[in-house]
């Protein structure tokens, strides 16, 4: 016996933004999410020709509301219930995936299908897509989510955490 479970699931997380692009600087953060996703997703076509026994679902999470995102975002009006998904919700299909083991994992589901649609068969989604709501054009956009990164920052380095390191503090 190689000492696997025949069972045995791997459950890689990924981004929506691995599958779409979003704007606003971001294009290193797409690049290494699609990295992700064409890594595991030619992975999974190998595990499912060899016929092995080791399952593979790619997680493709968007946006879940936390309560970081939730002060990052209180003076903007976005439509949370439609675009977000929650903390409860995330973690009950990342453990019900364990069980009915989908080749993808999309979540929320809603938005992100939606945004692969637009992405796929809209021509005018990359345009619609930098003009985001933003009608002051794309510096005022990029200016906004770079004050909503260094807000992040603050939050994060105030709660000891570090940029180099992702560890919680010590208690």
């Amino acid at each position: 016996s190689s000492g696997i479970n025949a069972e045995w699931p791997l459950r890689p997380g990924s981004s929506t933004f691995g599958e779409v692009p979003i704007n606003y600087a971001m294009s290193l953060y797409c690049a290494s999410k699609h990295a992700l996703n064409g890594f595991f997703y030619s992975l999974q076509q190998e595990l499912l020709a060899k016929k092995s026994p080791v399952s593979l679902t790619i997680g493709a999470l968007g946006l879940i509301w936390t309560p970081d995102m939730e002060s990052l975002w209180k003076d903007d009006s976005i439509p949370v219930d439609l675009i977000a998904g929650t903390m409860e919700r995330a973690a009950k299909e990342m453990l019900d995936s364990y069980t009915t083991r989908p080749r993808t994992l999309t979540y929320p589901a809603f938005p992100n299908n939606f945004m692969r649609a637009s992405w796929y068969f809209n021509p005018w989604y990359q345009e619609s897509a930098v003009a985001q709501g933003d009608q002051d054009g794309y510096e005022a956009g990029l200016a906004k989510w770079e004050k909503k990164i260094e807000v992040a920052r603050e939050r994060r380095f105030s709660q000891g955490y570090s940029e180099v390191s992702s560890e919680q503090p010590s208690v």
